[in-house]
């Protein structure tokens, strides 16, 4: 699932909220609409009083070519992405400036990814804020904590994604990040070592 400004201004191949998405274009799951244009419609409230909107998660994505060159894999293979769980929407509008805040927060949302007869899976906690001006236009997007941190017996951790990454919501560059990003920098050696092997 990707954030869509209320302009329908897309992050598709820049900050989606999952598994292999973000930093990864010619990959990027299918665009679907969330609650943001109903949460637009109230304005949000204060600080103290934000409209919230909890939505359930239950989505696959098929990634085409997925770990081409790798092994025995010279154009890859499918990789399913699984996700489930909910995400609690929260818009609050700031009291003095009236810019407004839109935080998404993983509320155990599971992922897992299926390729080659072989699976990880990760829980994704990190809330993802968007930040808007007065008129309503994107101005920051804050990806903060726990993306995903995927095991392999043998290998340990074989992908990291946590810590603080802001990017410009309208060109989709990285503007500041602390922190492994190694789902945003396409760094998937170790997955697909395990994938293959």
């Amino acid at each position: 699932m990707c954030i869509q400004t209320p302009r329908s201004l897309a992050f598709g191949g820049l900050v989606c909220f999952a598994l292999l998405a973000a930093g990864c274009a010619d990959h990027a799951p299918p665009l679907e609409p969330t609650p943001t244009g109903a949460l637009l419609a109230g304005q949000g409230q204060g600080p103290q009083n934000p409209e919230v909107v909890v939505i359930d998660v239950d989505q696959e994505v098929e990634i085409p070519g997925f770990c081409a060159g790798y092994g025995d894999f010279p154009d890859g293979f499918d990789l399913l992405v699984h996700r489930e769980g909910q995400i609690r929407l929260m818009l609050m509008r700031h009291p003095i400036t009236g810019a407004l805040r839109e935080i998404a927060v993983w509320q155990g949302v599971d992922v897992t990814a299926t390729g080659n007869d072989r699976s990880v899976s990760s829980n994704s906690a990190g809330p993802i804020i968007l930040q808007y001006d007065v008129q309503g236009d994107p101005t920051q997007l804050q990806v903060i904590g726990l993306n995903g941190v995927y095991t392999a017996p043998g290998l340990g951790v074989i992908l990291l994604d946590a810590g603080r990454a802001v990017f410009d919501p309208v060109t989709g560059e990285v503007v500041f990040e602390a922190g492994p990003h190694q789902d945003y920098h396409g760094d998937y050696d170790r997955l697909c070592q395990y994938l293959t092997s």
